[in-house]
């Protein structure tokens, strides 16, 4: 059965917005169309003023598997503080009763507040049973570390056994955690591993200053960290290039990389991009990088240089919720000059394009099944303490 759905804003996830519009979908959720609804008599299913209808949202970093960190590792003391906190708190070894409940608590969460896919950081099988449902549309990140280069091709190996397990549960593919969390034997495996398969990959980059001193100096907390596990200086080290330089050298085709939190990327970074022919993703998950490290990044530089920006929410170990929204009302606090002309964009298109879903979700494109929202609360363009969310399909 066809449904007609107007409200006072229609954003299409592409760039296009229709104030006042309407979204016309069939039975299976299907968009039928989008457009302007001026100058019509409001229809039944008029959803009132201060409502915007959108796609919808691709949480394109979180870790589902931490969830039952949540609340247990203390805000603003930066990110050394942080991965030390989280590697005793591994080594608890929760009941997996606890773990699973506190997944499917957080997948919930993501279900109600308007998730219909998300880029998932797997470490171990946690999560596998959850994606078995098929709720979200995940793209599974394999992640993994190891700086021993003589222990390249046992953690690549593991990786690749973990990667099987997820093979039946949506897109999945290797990644290293951090230019600085992996060998480079490591990491040249991770790379060909890719560009064999064609497979999106994803880094954690500049969330502290320390992994660009690592890079050009050799030298910093990074490389104290390693000396403190046994782990001499590598040979190619210090590099004399900044992070991403180095990892774009190596990359063997043009596949997408996704950056993830970017806190203290500059303008070097962005020079060290251009001319590279992998495409790039910018996830930002601001409340992550308050809660870490007491900052946001240099939005308006990304933005001045033309990355293309997408959203996550990062952890319950390093978040209050899993909410898309939040994420755009803490960016909007910020810096009051975004507009969900924006932010819908980057919470809805961007993430679809950064995990390969572009073809199916993140826009009110005709034949897609997207998903679709409606935010109510929304006054002069910007999300409320009263703003609220609801799927409509």
């Amino acid at each position: 059965m066809m449904r007609t759905y107007s409200a006072g804003r229609v954003h299409t996830g592409d760039g296009r917005v229709f104030a006042p519009g309407k979204v016309m979908v069939d039975g299976q959720g299907t968009i039928l169309s989008a457009a302007t609804a001026a100058g019509e008599s409001w229809d039944p299913d008029y959803l009132g003023e201060g409502t915007v209808l959108c796609p919808g949202f691709i949480n394109a970093h979180t870790h589902l598997e931490l969830s039952w960190m949540h609340g247990r590792i203390e805000k603003g003391l930066g990110l050394d503080h942080f991965i030390r906190s989280v590697a005793a708190l591994r080594r608890e070894i929760p009941v997996e009763a606890i773990r699973q409940a506190a997944m499917q608590s957080a997948l919930n969460e993501m279900l109600v507040s308007g998730t219909v896919a998300a880029g998932d950081i797997a470490n171990g099988l946690s999560g596998l049973e959850l994606k078995r449902e098929k709720e979200i549309r995940w793209h599974t990140f394999i992640e993994l570390f190891g700086s021993h280069e003589g222990e390249a091709e046992d953690h690549f190996r593991r990786g690749m056994e973990l990667r099987a397990a997820f093979r039946d549960m949506g897109d999945s593919s290797l990644v290293p955690h951090a230019p600085y969390s992996v060998s480079v034997p490591l990491l040249d495996r991770i790379l060909a591993q890719a560009g064999a398969e064609q497979a999106i990959l994803s880094m954690h980059h500049q969330e502290n200053p320390a992994e660009t001193e690592y890079y050009l100096h050799g030298s910093g907390p990074v490389a104290l960290r390693l000396e403190d596990m046994g782990i001499p200086l590598p040979p190619a080290f210090p590099a004399g290039r900044r992070p991403l330089e180095f990892i774009l050298s190596r990359m063997p085709v043009a596949r997408r990389l996704l950056l993830v939190h970017n806190t203290y990327a500059t303008a070097e970074d962005m020079e060290a991009a251009r001319g590279s022919a992998t495409p790039l993703s910018w996830v930002l998950c601001p409340r992550a990088n308050l809660y870490i490290e007491g900052r946001l990044p240099d939005v308006e530089l990304l933005m001045q240089k033309g990355a293309e920006i997408a959203l996550g929410t990062d952890s319950l170990a390093s978040n209050d919720d899993l909410s898309m929204v939040q994420e755009m009302k803490v960016l909007q606090a910020h810096f009051p000059w975004l507009t969900l002309d924006t932010l819908i964009p980057w919470a809805t298109l961007h993430g679809a394009r950064a995990l390969g879903m572009e073809q199916e979700l993140g826009s009110l494109q005709p034949g897609k099944r997207p998903g679709l929202l409606c935010l109510d609360g929304i006054v002069d363009g910007r999300i409320g303490a009263g703003t609220r969310i609801r799927r409509l399909g």
